[in-house]
C-alpha cells in the first residue's frame, strides 16, 4: 500500500520546502505525528470481532487482508501473546483492556455484547430483528431514537426495509429509511428506528446496532468491498 505524503497532497514552495510537514515535533517536543492506541467508543470484543470479520482471519479460505507485522499489531492497540510472524506459524494476539476504556465491559458480560443468528429465510430474519427491537423498547427501555438497523447491500434491499418497517409498526414501532422516508443526511429522527444501508450508516453510531444480510460479507467477486463494509457495519455501536 502506497500512501500520500505530505509533500505529495500541499506540495512544496518556490525554493523546495514542504508547505506542510509532518516530520519532526512542535515546540516543548510535541510531536507532529504520532499514533493513537486507544479506541475510546467501540467496547473491546466489538472492535476485536470487527477486525477478524474485516480482514476474514478465520475463513476456511484464508484471510482476505492482513497485517503481517508484530509491531503494525502493537499501533493499533494489540499484544501478541504468543507466536512469530512467519509462513505457516500461528499467531496469538488480544487486545490490551487499556486500549479500550469503554466501560461497558464492566456492567454487560462481553458475550452478551453481541449476538450472531442465523435463519432459514430472510423473512424469519426480520420478523425476529422486530420482535428483539419490541423487547428493547418495552423490556430494556431503550429510546426507539437509539436503536439502529443496517441492511447490508443487496438486489432487494429497499424492499426488506420496507417490510421490517411494516413488522415495526404492526408493533406501534415508527421507523424510517434513510435516503428514501427522510434525506442523506438525517440519521436520527425522535420516537423513530433508523433503518440505513452500510454507506449511509458511516460516520454515525448507535447504542443497539441490528445487521441483516450478513452473508453478503462472502460475495466473492468484491470480497475486500464487502469485508470493509462488515468492519464498518460492526463499528457503529
Amino acid at each position: 500500500i502506497s500512501i500520500p505524503t505530505a509533500r505529495d497532497i500541499f506540495g512544496v514552495d518556490r525554493e523546495g520546502i514542504p508547505l506542510i510537514e509532518l516530520e519532526g515535533v512542535y515546540t516543548k517536543k510535541k510531536k507532529k505525528d504520532f499514533i493513537l492506541h486507544k479506541s475510546y467508543r467501540n467496547p473491546r470484543i466489538i472492535l476485536m470481532l470487527a477486525h477478524v470479520f474485516g480482514m476474514g482471519l478465520l475463513r476456511k479460505n484464508g484471510s482476505i487482508q492482513f497485517i503481517p507485522k508484530a509491531d503494525a499489531w502493537e499501533d493499533l492497540g494489540y499484544k501478541i501473546v504468543k507466536g512469530v510472524f512467519e509462513v505457516g506459524s500461528t499467531i496469538t494476539i488480544t487486545r490490551l483492556d487499556e486500549n479500550s476504556p469503554n466501560t461497558i465491559e464492566k456492567y454487560i458480560p462481553s458475550k452478551d455484547l453481541v449476538k450472531i443468528k442465523t435463519f432459514d429465510d430472510k423473512e424469519s430474519e426480520l420478523l425476529w430483528i422486530s420482535e428483539n427491537i419490541y423487547k428493547d423498547i418495552m423490556e430494556e427501555k431503550l429510546r426507539p431514537e437509539d436503536i439502529l438497523v443496517i441492511g447490508f447491500n443487496r438486489t432487494g434491499l429497499f424492499d426488506q426495509f420496507d417490510y421490517l418497517k411494516k413488522c415495526l409498526l404492526e408493533k406501534g414501532i415508527y421507523s424510517f429509511i434513510i435516503g428514501k422516508d427522510v434525506g442523506r443526511d438525517t440519521f436520527r429522527v425522535p420516537n423513530s428506528i433508523t433503518l440505513s444501508t452500510v454507506f449511509k450508516a458511516k460516520g454515525n453510531e448507535s447504542p443497539i446496532v441490528y445487521i441483516f444480510n450478513f452473508e453478503n460479507s462472502e460475495s466473492n467477486d468484491k470480497i475486500i468491498q464487502t469485508r470493509n463494509m462488515a468492519f464498518a457495519s460492526i463499528t457503529r455501536t
